[in-house]
């Protein structure tokens, strides 16, 4: 006998209201003559509609001769289900932050650029609201490796928050959210130097799905960088099963000084986020963030923070 999805994951997919997190690991290969890689991958999708839907990943492509990729990838998908499985065909691109060998003057350099991007998708049902999925990607950057990757992932239908309108009556809805932080700070170099990070944040909700956050970040002393600074955000980040956890992503601007940076003064770099937060009682919640510093002088970074927060009426 095999399994059955949940007849109300199948009601919000009618609906075009299902959203999936899938979390996976894979083998990935370039087109040189080099041994094969590690693959990681962290994937949103949202339907809106049994036939479309689209993806936001975080995508790590492991470690080849001179090249430690990573980065965000974005994709529309038509899909179809056959028998007891979904089989769907993606397109779009990468976004990737790649470490290499310096092309002058030895060291390293932090590339960054735009990939075109197509996928295919075999999902199968494990149950009520759980699901493995073979995702095949292939990219084709202009000005980095070529790439094909085969990830299995093993996901969960989340159910969004359907909410009426008196969500933001005062005695109901929390705009303000205050986190203090602490974690790791990691230098995209070849031999990945790292710190102690601390930072403190402000979050402001604008409604059901729109965020704003400003935060001040010290990313401590990791060798080739000490650097403190504010960061700015806007935020897509979705809550799920009656307000319980929601997962967003981020997009913004730092503003830093950098100890170790020859040229004085602040400067300023991107930043691309994701976030994860657990609600607690009380109005308490933990949080969980991923920041990368995308920089134009090679000191990009990885921030992982993990905190705890406050809800505020």
């Amino acid at each position: 006998m095999g399994f059955r999805a949940d007849p109300a994951v199948a009601l919000e997919r009618e609906a075009g209201s299902v959203s999936d997190l899938a979390l996976g690991v894979g083998e990935i290969s370039s087109l040189s003559d080099w041994p094969r890689s590690f693959s990681l991958a962290l994937s949103y999708r949202h339907a809106f509609s049994p036939h479309f839907s689209t993806t936001l990943a975080y995508l790590n492509h492991g470690h080849f001769p001179g090249h430690h990729r990573d980065g965000v990838a974005g994709e529309a998908w038509l899909q179809q289900d056959v028998g007891s499985f979904t089989l769907a065909a993606g397109a779009g691109y990468f976004y990737y932050f790649d470490t290499t060998v310096a092309a002058h003057g030895g060291g390293f350099s932090d590339d960054h650029g735009w990939a075109p991007m197509a996928s295919l998708s075999l999902m199968k049902p494990l149950g009520r609201r759980s699901f493995l999925e073979l995702r095949l990607d292939h990219t084709a950057p202009s000005q980095s490796i070529e790439t094909n990757s085969a990830t299995l992932l093993w996901g969960s239908h989340l159910t969004p928050d359907m909410r009426g309108p008196d969500h933001h009556d005062d005695g109901v809805y929390h705009a303000w959210e205050a986190t203090l932080y602490g974690g790791k700070t990691v230098v995209n170099s070849l031999h990945s130097p790292s710190s102690l990070a601390l930072s403190g944040e402000a979050r402001y909700a604008f409604g059901d799905y729109v965020r704003g956050s400003i935060a001040v970040l010290n990313e401590g002393n990791a060798e080739l960088i000490r650097r403190n600074g504010l960061l700015v955000e806007g935020w897509l980040e979705p809550e799920f099963s009656g307000d319980s956890f929601s997962v967003g992503v981020g997009l913004g601007a730092y503003s830093a000084i950098d100890k170790y940076r020859p040229a004085p003064g602040r400067h300023l770099s991107g930043v691309v986020s994701l976030t994860l937060s657990k609600r607690l009682p009380a109005n308490w919640d933990l949080r969980v963030d991923w920041h990368r510093i995308v920089t134009d002088y090679d000191r990009d970074t990885d921030i992982i923070l993990g905190g705890v927060g406050y809800r505020f009426r």
